[in-house]
């Protein structure tokens, strides 16, 4: 096996695409960050973005990206040894990494490997589940309406995307909600009933998919319907426009969410594991 970096992500991109399609819904997070750094959406900082593929006699065995300063992000693997593999040459050519972001097996595999040569712990930050959907189903009617967010609706977008970065532990990412309004492959919206009270986006498209996410209701407002509401229609808007599936992420420590998802359509496909090094 060997290790094989890229630096320009369309070339990369054009090159992986056939292996990552192969199981589009595992893999629709590398989807999306691919087209994220095409469109300048995923720099967030001064360094270079990773591309790197480990490829054999039969072809690609794993994909890996990095945006930092996150974590290592892997594609699903043909077999551990290409995991493994991939951890014990990045650490002899000194990368540095945070952690790694992966379906189950792959990131605990990369992790024992990277730990049994770095002396790093392990600490498992996130548990979470990836879900597809094919047709979304109705959840039960609520007041209201989906609106579709546009300039005027900046400030309240950014407060509620900040609190939505606190909500799931991602402090790192920036509260702009600008990634998502006014682009062809991405939008936010709001639910409305008299005011904002529930918020859904979309972002990273896959070839026939995209990945639901930004899903926030403010605590005052839970457990009235309104974010099923904004998750159905934005999902079936999706459908609606061609896309022939779309997915979204949980965390496995919320079982309403789970559940609250899996009533509007949502299928599990895979559990993944945000795990972090620590010296």
């Amino acid at each position: 096996m060997r290790v094989r970096y890229a630096y320009d992500p369309l070339l990369f991109r054009s090159h992986v695409e056939s292996f990552l399609a192969e199981r589009e819904a595992e893999n629709n997070l590398v989807f999306g960050i691919l087209a994220g750094v095409t469109d300048g959406m995923q720099k967030f900082s001064h360094d270079r973005p990773l591309f790197v593929s480990v490829e054999g006699n039969v072809g690609i065995q794993l994909v890996a990206v990095r945006t930092p300063p996150f974590n290592l992000v892997l594609s699903t693997a043909k077999t551990d040894e290409a995991v493994s593999f991939l951890a014990r040459k990045m650490h002899a050519e000194r990368h540095q990494l945070p952690g790694v972001t992966a379906s189950s097996r792959e990131g605990d595999v990369f992790a024992r490997a990277w730990s049994g040569i770095s002396g790093s712990k392990v600490r498992r930050e996130h548990s979470q589940r990836i879900y597809r959907l094919d047709r979304a189903i109705p959840p039960r009617p609520v007041a209201g309406h989906l609106h579709l967010c546009d300039e005027p609706d900046i400030h309240q977008a950014t407060e509620w995307m900040r609190a939505f970065n606190l909500d799931v532990g991602e402090n790192q990412i920036p509260a702009d909600p600008r990634r998502f309004i006014g682009r062809h492959d991405a939008a936010l919206f709001f639910w409305i009933d008299g005011r904002p009270v529930s918020m859904t986006g979309f972002s990273g498209p896959t070839p026939n998919g995209i990945r639901i996410g930004a899903v926030f209701t403010p605590p005052e407002l839970r457990r009235r319907g309104y974010a099923s509401a904004c998750v159905a229609a934005v999902s079936q808007s999706v459908l609606d426009a061609g896309r022939k599936f779309c997915f979204l992420y949980t965390d496995l420590a919320n079982p309403t969410s789970n559940h609250i998802y899996q009533e509007i359509g949502y299928q599990p496909v895979c559990d993944g594991e945000v795990l972090r090094f620590e010296d």
